[in-house]
């Protein structure tokens, strides 16, 4: 069995460090965040040096991420009515967060796009219910 895999990533077959890049940017071009990429990654069994070298690769700054987020935002709220219930906001914030993005970075766009607080009545959104 060794030897099969010492032929296998001598002709270039089984490589990591080309997977998690190949995943990390697949992921991403799905519009998952930072978090969950690695985690899933992590999973895999991949150490954490290539996770953190494929997520440098594919997000070279918070700009990219801020992009991925700003994407999701409009798709999740296109159709809703202005202003947005309480209930809509908490749920793209979940949504968000599940895709693995950063809860700061999601609280800055959510505010932009809002123009309010994600939350009335100072509860963390991760306490409330959705």
């Amino acid at each position: 069995m060794a030897s099969i895999l010492e032929d296998l990533k001598g002709r270039g077959w089984l490589d990591d460090r080309r997977f998690a890049h190949s995943f990390a940017r697949s992921r991403a071009a799905r519009r998952y965040g930072r978090y969950r990429i690695a985690r899933e990654l992590r999973r895999r069994g991949l150490a954490d040096e290539l996770v953190e070298e494929a997520l440098a690769e594919v997000f070279p700054s918070e700009a990219e991420e801020r992009r991925l987020i700003r994407q999701r935002l409009e798709r999740r709220l296109r159709g809703k009515p202005r202003p947005y219930s309480d209930k809509v906001v908490r749920s793209a914030y979940g949504s968000l967060l599940r895709a693995g993005f950063a809860s700061a970075i999601i609280r800055d766009e959510l505010f932009k796009r809002t123009r309010r607080a994600p939350s009335e009545d100072n509860t963390p959104l991760e306490d409330q219910e959705a």
